[in-house]
């Protein structure tokens, strides 16, 4: 977890001791063991939350890692909750001082954890629409295409392996570019095979595990990558990507959860 070991205690003596209400679904009890034994390593660095927004040179408000949360489930909103009306004066008033309210973030709060179980259980719908993007080619160094598509997914539970059910499967290889160090970590402990070239790397095959870190990566802006379905060009003069006739590829969108499926319908 964020690049450290967890160690976490399964005994006998702790499953008995851990807090938990009679009857509650048990799926998810490994997960809070982990948290509750290691909680410091599930929270990031205040300076990676900043880089991650639009205007990182914005100052600190309020930090808590406890609060009072509304029920989303009972229709509660933000403005029923103490913690996020004092919040919401806060940002305009600095005067103002913002108080947690009844705090309910503890999970033995919420107990309908069958709901969630059940919502992790579906399979995300693909969303396939036509557009027309102008800097697409600049932005991400894919060209041969005369057809372009957003993918879009229902819910954000699954849509990775719905991603390589529908288009991994049959790719011939990939180019990955904009290149970091976690990534390439994360290759070599797959014990993937790769090349690396001009800082561009390139696989033969893909599979559902490699998929899901390449977009993990991808989702935080890291780096973008181009999926062919049949083998294409790459120029390295230009550092352009380039479909063959009658090919494809799937290009995670930067920063998003979406992805785009550019498609050369020339026929040999």
């Amino acid at each position: 977890m964020n690049k450290h070991k967890l160690k976490v205690d399964l005994s006998e003596e702790v499953l008995g001791n851990i807090n938990k209400p009679e009857g509650n679904p048990s799926d998810l009890l490994l997960v809070r063991m982990i948290y509750e034994q290691n909680a410091n390593h599930f929270w990031l660095e205040k300076g990676e939350l900043f880089n991650n927004i639009e205007h990182p040179e914005l100052p600190l408000v309020f930090e808590a890692t406890e609060w009072e949360h509304p029920d989303i489930i009972e229709d509660e909103l933000p403005s029923d909750s103490e913690f996020f009306r004092s919040l919401a004066k806060r940002l305009d008033n600095e005067e103002v001082e913002i108080t947690t309210g009844q705090v309910n973030t503890d999970w033995l709060n919420w107990l309908e954890e069958d709901q969630l179980v059940e919502t992790l259980d579906k399979w995300p719908e693909m969303i396939e629409t036509e557009v027309q993007i102008a800097n697409f080619e600049e932005k991400y160094r894919v060209t041969g295409y005369n057809t372009l598509y957003k993918i879009d997914f229902s819910g954000p539970y699954e849509w990775v392996s719905k991603a390589y059910a529908e288009f991994g499967q049959d790719m011939k290889n990939s180019l990955i570019l904009r290149i970091s160090e976690d990534i390439e970590e994360d290759l070599y402990q797959l014990s993937w095979k790769y090349k690396k070239e001009h800082g561009i790397i390139t696989t033969e095959s893909t599979d559902e595990e490699l998929f899901e870190v390449l977009a993990m990566e991808a989702d935080q802006g890291y780096l973008s990558m181009v999926f062919l379905y049949l083998e294409g060009e790459y120029d390295k003069n230009r550092e352009i990507a380039k479909i063959p006739r009658g090919g494809a590829c799937f290009i995670w969108e930067i920063n998003g959860e979406g992805a785009y499926l550019a498609v050369n319908e020339e026929r040999r």
